[in-house]
């Protein structure tokens, strides 16, 4: 079940696969697939190495191009078509 940041349910999906890579081994195609930004390898490293060093620094960690990202494909079963099309809602 996918949530809104009010706990509304939007969106149901079903989980695919989910694997364990390396952040310096994400590759271009899983970039294209969760779809942010202009969907480039670049860009998703850009922002993600940011974000991890944002979120581990608030931890006392610090963000290491080894460290294992899980990634999760999904496909949407059901969502809700009142909502503005979302990177969170495509099916991956």
């Amino acid at each position: 079940m996918v949530t809104d940041w009010n706990g509304n349910a939007r969106a149901v999906i079903e989980t695919i696969k989910i694997e364990a890579v390396p952040y310096n081994q994400i590759d271009a195609q899983f970039a294209e697939i969760e779809g942010e930004g202009d969907r480039s390898l670049a860009y998703w490293r850009r922002v993600h190495k940011a974000y991890y060093s944002r979120e581990m620094e608030a931890h006392g960690d610090t963000f290491n191009e080894h460290m294992i990202i899980i990634c999760e494909y999904f496909k949407t079963v059901y969502k809700d078509e009142k909502l503005k099309r979302s990177s969170v809602y495509h099916n991956r």
